[in-house]
């Protein structure tokens, strides 16, 4: 499909409707003071991109780092985003260790799935790699904006030493998990708490805000297709 300000736009017609969500109102961060300066965006679970190329238009100087898991949306993320220089791409997945994890589907569409660590001996989708590892596999050490959807593994995230890289994290927006994991916003705030990570939260849409508590920004939900 053809785009105004995204150009075109390749989508998994036959198979879901994540289209729709570039057309629903999203989340701009800004600061009063004018204090804000985005060099850094990591989008986990970015799907087939519309977030990152929302916020490729919405910060033109920041880097975006886009990572993805379901081979489908991974293919159709690629051209997305080929004419956006500054955002680049990993077919990984997030998890807890460094191991094999199969992807298991719930419906024949691209949304209704979700990983499960396998044994060393048995069939796999793919890799997981911790944050860490990702971080330094794209040379990051500060991270002004994490998105983060990635369909009930924010426990893997946040649960494995996530003291050593939250303290460099600015803004947090998290699709509410506990649809996927029940409790895991509790889970995740109590994690925050014993690490002394604290923030100021919003709620825009299905999204929680948080940003680091020393910032002033804040968030504004914006319409831009």
């Amino acid at each position: 499909m053809m785009t105004k300000k995204f150009g075109r736009i390749f989508w998994n017609t036959k198979s879901d409707w994540v289209i729709s969500h570039l057309y629903t109102p999203q989340v701009e961060l800004y600061s009063p003071t004018e204090n804000m300066n985005v060099k850094t965006i990591v989008d986990l679970g970015a799907n087939i991109g519309t977030e990152s190329i929302r916020f490729g238009k919405l910060y033109p100087e920041a880097r975006i780092i886009a990572v993805e898991a379901e081979k489908r949306n991974f293919e159709q993320l690629q051209k997305n985003i080929s004419s956006f220089q500054k955002i680049e791409v990993s077919h990984t997945a997030i998890w807890g260790e460094k191991c094999k994890l199969k992807l298991i589907s719930a419906t024949d569409d691209c949304q209704g799935w979700h990983l499960e660590a396998v044994d060393a001996n048995q069939d796999y989708d793919m890799l997981g790699q911790t944050f860490q590892d990702l971080m330094q596999s794209f040379k990051v050490s500060s991270i002004d904006v994490l998105k983060i959807d990635i369909e009930g593994a924010e426990m893997e995230l946040f649960g494995n030493n996530c003291d050593q890289w939250i303290h460099n994290v600015k803004c947090l927006i998290i699709e509410c998990p506990d649809g996927d994991s029940p409790l895991a916003t509790s889970k995740i705030f109590k994690i925050f708490n014993d690490v002394g990570y604290t923030f100021n939260t919003y709620i825009n849409g299905e999204n929680l805000i948080l940003v680091r508590s020393d910032l002033d920004w804040l968030p504004r939900s914006i319409e831009l297709y």
